[in-house]
């Protein structure tokens, strides 16, 4: 807890803000920005995962290049608006 208390006061000496509501002390894992967190390093979060998993799978031609159109698409728009 002494490292803790060193740490908040670096924080605070910085002008860091630390919301209490978003930290979390002495637990085996954490979700952060979609990824599990924990002593056996960055796991993927199986949530964020299953979406992928559970997709139907692509049985004609013109189902791939219908899914493989949107994003080309997209890129297509975005590329256009970012210029």
């Amino acid at each position: 807890m002494n490292h803790l208390k060193k740490c908040m006061i670096q924080c605070r000496n910085n002008g860091i803000s630390i919301n209490p509501k978003k930290c979390a002390f002495c637990v085996n894992s954490r979700v952060l920005l979609g990824h599990i967190v924990c002593e056996d390093g960055l796991l993927v979060d199986p949530r964020k995962i299953n979406i992928v998993i559970d997709m139907p799978t692509l049985m004609s031609v013109i189902e791939l290049k219908r899914f493989l159109g949107v994003p080309c698409f997209l890129l297509m728009i975005f590329q256009k608006v970012y210029r």
